[in-house]
């Protein structure tokens, strides 16, 4: 557009970004700078892309102000040119616009060098010394929580119970009676402030990992950590559901742990993928599947047939289905049994109004739903009426209005339980499809390669689509019926390791 632009003094240069599909405005803004300026300007445009249009106004300065008014009354994207260069002909803005681009590389360059020259010549003194400082700052800071006297002084902090004893050994042994450990009462103000330690077994602590993702709990809350390494591992494997895909990520995980074991960001991950390995062989074993159909075509393996149903995924959707969602249930109304206790303990009692009357609300729904499924009697009717007649009034009693809104919320919280079976089905199909192409073409090794092509992509989608959505189950569905959070870590009083 360079050839459009007038040279005049006195002028002023003004650019507007237009979507394509707001370009009728373009005659709005041309009939208004006529009326606005007496048909003293020029206006162009052009198109920029599939989605933009430029256009360049060029009008007498002393009619900018009610201008820029009017365009930024319309809701156009205005591009203001900078003081220097207004007025300016276009090749000039340009020039000057390339020479302050060319002078700031070389700008970035001078000071990248003096940079990288400081560094090497002052880089580690100055880490030894950030490190050092650090120490003794950190000390200084910790004689606020010291009483001293002339003749003694008194540390109080909290210790796991599972090591006060060893750590009463190790102080007799060190300092031969001259320090007393003594253990005070706690009061429920205490407890409200207690720090949260983790305290569980092996198999459990890679779940810690995604336990990172929120607060931790507070004292008084129940960790879910340990349900989480049950639920996990089993909503992973039922989506995974193959044995090959199941061997290789065990095999990926043993791999990245033996690589990797002293990055415990690789190994929690490698721990996960390993123990969630095991329930997707299983229901491997189930479904009948190693890499989809192959196993079953070549005669390996077969689908198990139990409770009168053949559970081979592509045909049993509709099993697979209430499977997925009557997981949901049990898992939506754990984490509600859960909350009961934690409002029991922390002594809140609109809390409990409201979980136990959700908990009412959400078993009669079910009810009700078993009932129209023809998989209870007519009769649950009543029983079902009854529960949610108690449960309504003690969710408006505990959360009020907005507690019905919540009743739909959980339905759907148990609705969505329904990607176990589908991101399951997605896999198995995939896998099926790579089969059948890896027999079509003509020559054996395109198809092999393309077969395993697939194969590939859907190990690696099957590591990272499941893992995602147990944990969003986890996170979203289960935490949010009684996980508060907003617990404090547990740090033992220790100088930190440089």
């Amino acid at each position: 557009m360079e050839k459009e632009l007038p040279t005049l003094e006195g002028f002023e240069v003004t650019i507007l970004l237009i979507q394509e599909e707001h370009k009728d405005v373009l005659e709005l803004i041309r009939k208004e700078l006529d009326t606005i300026t007496g048909n003293r300007f020029e206006m162009t445009a052009t198109t920029v892309d599939a989605d933009t249009l430029a256009a360049i106004m060029v009008f007498p300065k002393k009619y900018s102000e009610e201008i820029h008014a009017f365009i930024y009354s319309v809701n156009v994207n205005e591009v203001r040119l900078p003081k220097e260069y207004t007025g300016r002909p276009f090749y000039e803005m340009y020039t000057l616009i390339e020479e302050t681009r060319i002078h700031a590389q070389e700008e970035i360059a001078r000071i990248d060098t003096e940079l990288l020259a400081l560094s090497n010549t002052w880089y580690q003194e100055l880490a030894v010394l950030k490190n050092r400082l650090g120490l003794i700052h950190a000390q200084v800071s910790m004689y606020r929580n010291f009483g001293v006297s002339e003749y003694a002084f008194v540390i109080q902090g909290w210790i796991p119970k599972k090591f006060l004893n060893r750590t009463q050994a190790l102080i007799q042994d060190r300092f031969s009676g001259r320090v007393v450990i003594c253990v005070l009462p706690v009061t429920e103000k205490d407890l409200e402030e207690a720090p949260v330690f983790y305290d569980n077994p092996a198999w459990v602590k890679p779940f810690e990992f995604i336990m990172q993702l929120v607060s931790p709990p507070r004292y008084r809350e129940i960790d879910p950590t340990p349900l989480l390494a049950i639920f996990f591992p089993l909503f992973f494997g039922l989506m995974v559901g193959d044995i090959g895909y199941g061997l290789i990520i065990l095999a990926f995980g043993l791999v990245i742990r033996y690589r990797f074991q002293a990055i415990a960001f690789a190994k929690n991950i490698a721990n996960i993928l390993i123990i969630s390995s095991i329930p997707a062989i299983f229901f491997g074993f189930l479904f009948g599947e190693f890499f989809g159909d192959l196993g079953e075509k070549m005669g390996w393996i077969a689908p198990v047939h139990v409770l009168g149903i053949t559970w081979n995924r592509v045909d049993a959707m509709i099993p697979m289905l209430m499977v997925a969602i009557t997981l949901g249930v049990i898992h939506v109304f754990l984490g509600l049994f859960i909350g009961i206790r934690n409002a029991i303990i922390t002594k809140k009692r609109r809390h409990l109004y409201e979980k136990t009357g959700m908990l009412l609300m959400i078993t009669g729904i079910v009810v009700l739903v078993a009932m129209l499924a023809k998989a209870v009697p007519s009769f649950a009717l009543y029983p079902a009426l009854i529960l949610m007649i108690i449960g309504l009034p003690l969710i408006l009693l505990g959360a009020g209005v907005f507690g019905t809104i919540e009743v739909m919320s959980t339905v759907g919280n148990i609705l969505s339980y329904a990607r176990l079976m589908a991101i399951g089905m997605a896999s198995v199909i995939l896998a099926m499809v790579a089969n059948r192409l890896g027999g079509a073409f003509a020559f054996a090794v395109i198809g092999i390669i393309v077969a395993l092509l697939l194969h590939a992509l859907n190990v690696i989608l099957a590591m990272f689509s499941p893992s995602i959505h147990a944990v969003r189950l986890h996170l979203v569905e289960f935490f949010s019926k009684f996980y508060e959070g907003g617990g404090v870590p547990y740090k033992p009083f220790k100088k930190e390791a440089p």
